[in-house]
């Protein structure tokens, strides 16, 4: 139980971190070029690298965790909990930049979100086979990654501010997960009733 609240802690602390370095380090210099160039199915490779990254991150997370775990529950338990949150992860952006979009009528940014929840599938896919396959996952960018997350983590003051903010990532993830599961299981019955009648 005890390495399971770390692994939650540290998969807050990791999408928080990454999240950061992807958008400022990756993702912003790189659409300047994109637009520059007029490169538009460009963003969809950049789409389909971060998501490959962010699976990398995790599955090495969740491969750490099922290691220290004693029982047959806890690695399944534990490997669910990392496909829960990559899911939910990709659902919260697509949503906050879906919002944003509209907000700004960025129609161009809308028909390209369409495409997200094969990101999200394929990412679920790659998680599960890097889950027995990790060598996948396993490259300098990663390893880099992995100690900006592990200095930002030690960090004085820094790095307990981002751990509150890991907690508070988590709660609001499995929050809103249970949102998510909740109209799905409202909208199935919802058609089963429409069926009947």
């Amino acid at each position: 139980m005890k390495y399971t609240f770390q692994y939650l802690l540290y998969l807050g602390i990791l999408n928080i971190v990454f999240g950061f370095v992807w958008k400022w380090v990756f993702v912003l210099p790189v659409t300047i070029v994109l637009t520059l160039i007029k490169l538009d199915w460009g963003v969809y490779i950049l789409k389909a690298f971060g998501s490959y990254l962010l699976v990398s991150l995790t599955a090495i997370t969740s491969l750490w965790a099922m290691g220290k775990s004693q029982s047959l529950f806890g690695l399944i338990l534990i490997s669910c909990i990392g496909g829960f949150v990559l899911i939910m992860s990709f659902a919260s952006n697509t949503y906050a930049a879906q919002k944003q979009a509209m907000m700004n009528y960025d129609y161009r940014m809308i028909e390209s979100l369409k495409y997200d929840v094969f990101y999200m599938l394929g990412s679920l896919i790659l998680y599960i086979v890097v889950l027995f396959v990790p060598e996948i996952a396993i490259n300098p960018l990663t390893i880099w990654l992995f100690d900006i997350i592990e200095w930002a983590k030690n960090f004085p003051i820094i790095g307990w501010l981002i751990g509150i903010a890991g907690v508070i990532f988590m709660v609001s993830m499995i929050f809103y997960g249970i949102i998510a599961l909740g109209l799905m299981i409202s909208l199935i019955f919802a058609k089963f009733r429409e069926n009947e009648s």
